[in-house]
């Protein structure tokens, strides 16, 4: 028997010697399949390139088509609407009543006196999260807050003795001006007493 291999010829090669059968019959330990046929060549799938092509078209063609129209639609809407809708009486009161909560929370739990910069740090960046989260409280809410969270950033500029150099350019520290944003937030929220 002749073998070949693709694109060589070979030698023949001697056909191996047939072994000799047990008496209990052919061998049953084989697992690599001696006895199969050799392996044929791959076979082809029955799809075609232009098959292939037509489908990959049609599947981008079908993307760009909702992309098209999923922006028509949404463009739509935010005109109809005006972009956002405005939050209702309900919403923003709840949303300045947690602003204003999350604001005496974090306030309350600061040392006093602060004598540090980081004692501040936590404090502020809460608030700045609470303000992140409630986009809907009313804008006197949301204002006085800010105030209070500039006042932080002075007070830890303050404390942590930095200087203006470059475009860093920190506001001196006030006591007056800090105790003026306590005071509306105070109001705001309806906790003077």
């Amino acid at each position: 028997m002749r073998r070949y291999v693709v694109g060589m010829t070979s030698s023949p090669e001697p056909e191996p010697e047939p072994e000799p059968e047990s008496k209990s019959g052919p061998s049953q330990d084989r697992r690599d399949g001696a006895d199969a046929q050799p392996a044929s060549a791959p076979r082809r799938s029955n799809v075609s390139r232009r098959n292939l092509v037509v489908l990959i078209a049609a599947v981008l063609g079908a993307g760009m088509i909702g992309g098209a129209v999923g922006a028509f639609i949404t463009d739509r809407v935010a005109t109809e609407t005006g972009g956002q809708a405005a939050p209702s009486g309900d919403e923003a009161h709840a949303a300045g009543v947690k602003l204003c909560t999350d604001y005496i929370s974090i306030n309350s739990s600061m040392p006093s006196p602060i004598q540090t910069p980081l004692q501040v740090l936590s404090g502020v960046n809460g608030l700045r999260w609470a303000l992140a989260d409630n986009p809907d409280a009313s804008p006197e809410v949301r204002d006085a807050i800010r105030d209070i969270v500039d006042n932080y950033d002075v007070l830890i500029a303050s404390y942590g003795k930095v200087r203006p150099a470059g475009m860093d350019q920190p506001p001196s520290y006030d006591p007056a001006a800090a105790q003026e944003a306590v005071d509306r937030v105070l109001d705001v929220c309806r906790l003077s007493p």
